[in-house]
């Protein structure tokens, strides 16, 4: 029964993946190293620019390196070397030049790094043996005995043996597959806004932090060689 669910295993070599950003590009490596056929179809006309800083700790590190990218992770990195605390006027309060809320300790072997430049190497890493469907997306999803049967917004339709949702929040292949959104996503009262803007905090590579009753902010960091950065 093993040996017939492996063979099985081993012949579903197509998989559809929803969403080309951290998880789904990760994912479109591991598969076609392993010997599948992934595709990766994505709303955007291309990678998506901007997003937070993400950090890659742990484990995570095993991984990188053994996909070959930790040296041009850690070239890539925030660099972040301290943080502040200020008041509605922007006075500070508080400094710290030994961690960052958002990447812990300064002097360990973690990395932070902007989610857009970690996109770009997945991408690079991956793109060789990874069919990308760029400007489209999935309009429909139908189970078929032997395999999933997909359509799309502007692609002829398409039969894989595999269809992974990694389309984040909103996801359109979680609501085609099991029904609306409404019936999984419960609003938690609170909003987060992630944006670019010009650099003009200067060569600080500090992060600052503004609270205030009803509301937590981080204006934006001078991170990516002082050339600016992004902050809730």
């Amino acid at each position: 029964m093993r040996r017939q669910h492996w063979e099985s295993v081993v012949r579903n070599r197509s998989v559809l993946i929803s969403g080309a950003s951290v998880t789904g590009l990760a994912l479109a490596y591991w598969l076609q190293r392993a010997g599948f056929r992934p595709t990766v179809v994505e709303r955007a006309p291309g990678l998506r620019e901007g997003g937070q800083a993400i950090d890659i700790r742990g484990v995570a590190l095993q991984v990188v390196e053994r996909m070959g990218l930790l040296k041009e992770v850690r070239a890539a990195t925030t660099d972040m070397r301290g943080m502040s605390f200020v008041d509605s006027r922007g006075e500070e309060l508080s400094r710290s030049t030994e961690a960052t809320l958002t990447g812990g300790l300064i002097d360990n072997d973690d990395v932070e790094i902007m989610r857009d430049d970690l996109t770009a190497l997945l991408f690079d890493a991956s793109h060789s043996r990874t069919e990308y469907l760029f400007g489209d997306v999935i309009t429909s999803i139908t189970q078929e005995d032997d395999a999933v049967a997909v359509g799309f917004r502007s692609s002829r339709p398409r039969r894989f043996d595999l269809v992974i949702g990694a389309d984040g929040l909103h996801s359109g292949v979680r609501q085609l597959a099991f029904g609306p959104e409404s019936e999984f996503v419960h609003f938690l009262g609170s909003y987060l806004a992630v944006f670019s803007v010009e650099n003009f905090l200067g060569p600080e590579r500090r992060t600052r932090h503004a609270t205030r009753p009803g509301m937590d902010g981080e204006p934006p960091r001078s991170a990516r060689g002082d050339r600016g950065g992004a902050g809730p």
